[in-house]
């Protein structure tokens, strides 16, 4: 299918860049708008800093203990990163049932407890 598809293009000359243009183009916006993101998100949780250390220090762990629940936020970085994209598009993401985040504002108060997820909670219309 790939190669009728590849021989089509191939006998238009005119349509020839067209595949490459759409490709790059994509990939274009892709980049901004997951720079974007994790720009919103660095400079949300560098505002709201103190907040993440109060919950890490309300969690009384050890030094493995914060090791284990930094570990653990990275691996959800990905995951903030397409959040904080949803709210900067309008229509904002859900944490769970009930529960939104929009720059409307958070439709309920009930979040998971998590330093990354503190930031959701204290300030959703200053984005996440």
């Amino acid at each position: 299918m790939l190669d009728r598809v590849h021989d089509w293009f191939d006998a238009r000359d005119e349509w020839a860049p067209v595949p490459v243009a759409v490709v790059r183009g994509a990939a274009f916006a892709l980049v901004g708008v997951v720079g974007a993101a994790a720009l919103a998100l660095a400079v949300t949780v560098l505002l709201r800093g103190g907040e993440v250390v109060a919950l890490f220090q309300a969690a009384r762990v050890d030094a493995l203990g914060a090791t284990v629940m930094t570990l653990g936020q990275l691996v959800y970085l990905p995951t903030l990163i397409v959040w904080t994209a949803s709210w900067l598009a309008g229509p904002g993401f859900a944490v769970g049932a009930g529960t939104a985040v929009s720059p409307r504002g958070p439709s309920s108060a009930s979040y998971p407890a998590s330093p990354s997820s503190d930031c959701c909670r204290r300030t959703a219309r200053s984005g996440c």
